[in-house]
């Protein structure tokens, strides 16, 4: 929230999604206790575009789209309608569009997290929640990988037999093995390096 307002102040359009399915409460933290609309009416069908459920906020220059916590099915919405929400959320306009996630390592949340351009962790200095997002970065780029990898059964493998060794081996050995198999995935991996730069904020 305190990122999103801080572009508002800047004078920049934006729009915060509680993307937090099932355990949504911004509206909450910014005054809404009855929204018009929630994600429930946009993942049921009730609505065509997200634009349509975006509600105004104490902030002029910041919208809101409502997580939606009060229905239990939209903790976890079936694929073809996350890829729509996904879709939607690039259709909307904006100077920034910022999607608040929960800390859970689902595959909802990483699919919205390699779905941003990017992505930040904001944290605190405290050793176990470093940890915890550290296990969440894994997470994220081996999804990233195995999505963008999912034709080529020798690099799943590869990916499968470092998970298996629960990750004794670094990134780099991983990306290594990954070279040394083939050099026709070279440029698709050296994509994925280039764009997967998430951004740490205490």
């Amino acid at each position: 929230i305190n990122f999103s307002l801080a572009l508002a102040a800047l004078g920049r359009e934006v729009i915060l999604i509680d993307a937090d399915l099932g355990g949504a409460d911004i509206s909450n933290l910014v005054g809404i206790s009855a929204p018009r609309y929630t994600m429930k009416d946009f993942i049921s069908g009730e609505v065509t575009y997200l634009s349509e459920i975006l509600e105004p906020t104490p902030s002029s220059k910041l919208r809101l789209i409502c997580g939606g916590s009060d229905i239990i099915s939209i903790s976890n919405p079936y694929y073809q309608q996350k890829m729509k929400l996904i879709r939607n959320i690039s259709m909307l306009e904006a100077d920034y569009i910022v999607v608040d996630l929960g800390p859970d390592i689902t595959f909802n949340n990483l699919d919205f997290f390699n779905s941003a351009p990017v992505g930040f962790l904001v944290t605190q200095n405290v050793d176990p929640i470093i940890l915890g997002f550290y296990r969440f970065l894994k997470a994220a780029f081996v999804r990233r990988l195995k999505q963008e990898f999912r034709d080529e059964q020798f690099v799943l493998n590869i990916i499968n037999d470092f998970q298996n060794k629960g990750w004794s081996h670094t990134r780099r050995n991983l990306i290594g093995s990954i070279r040394a198999a083939s050099q026709e995935v070279h440029a698709r991996l050296d994509k994925i390096l280039e764009t997967f730069q998430p951004k740490l904020v205490f």
